[in-house]
């Protein structure tokens, strides 16, 4: 029998984890933060979209925050990608039908999002793969069973608690909320040193 070596070539790294946080108390700062600032307009269609929040300094955000560091400098550490420093994060509140158009983080090194409250039907993640338009020309129509080596997009099931990070590069959209509840969450980017 012929021995044949997989390689797993040109990966994208993603990691998700969960943080230990208080998010009912971080929902409501969120919240609060949300009816005294106004939002930007960036990948949100409908929605709220804060400007940056990094400075925050309340119990929960700081902690928040120190956590988020903490799991940044793991993944870079474990990916060998350049060393990051400075960061930009916003809230991100999706009511009904409201959704986050495709797109990437320009100017960024690890992206990603932490979900503060996630209603059932509220939005899912999905991870644009690079080569999407040649996959989906050359490959989906023969398939009925994706893995992650045949598929042009991916689907992080979001949940409360949960920290998800990513290259800025790679492109991503949020699904539609379709609960009667607004979908919370909070976003971010860090750049090089």
């Amino acid at each position: 029998m012929r021995k044949a070596e997989l390689n797993d070539l040109f990966s994208v790294p993603v990691t998700s984890c969960f943080l230990d946080i208080d998010v009912k108390q971080l929902s409501k700062e969120c919240i609060e933060y949300s009816k005294n600032n106004t939002s930007v307009k960036k990948s949100n269609v409908g929605g709220y979209q804060s400007g940056d929040i990094s400075s925050l300094s309340s119990k929960v955000f700081t902690s928040f925050f120190k956590q988020l560091i903490e799991e940044v400098n793991r993944y870079t550490s474990h990916i060998n990608c350049p060393k990051v420093k400075d960061f930009y994060s916003w809230i991100n509140i999706n009511h009904y039908k409201d959704y986050n158009s495709t797109h990437a983080h320009p100017d960024g090194i690890v992206s990603g999002v932490y979900y503060v409250k996630v209603p059932e039907n509220s939005g899912q993640i999905r991870l644009i793969h690079p080569a999407q338009q040649v996959m989906e020309s050359y490959w989906n129509p023969y398939y009925d069973d994706y893995n992650k080596y045949n598929s042009s997009s991916w689907i992080f099931p979001p949940e409360e608690n949960k920290l998800l990070l990513f290259p800025s590069w790679l492109l991503h959209y949020v699904e539609p909320n379709l609960s009667n509840e607004e979908r919370i969450s909070i976003s971010f980017n860090f750049n090089r040193v």
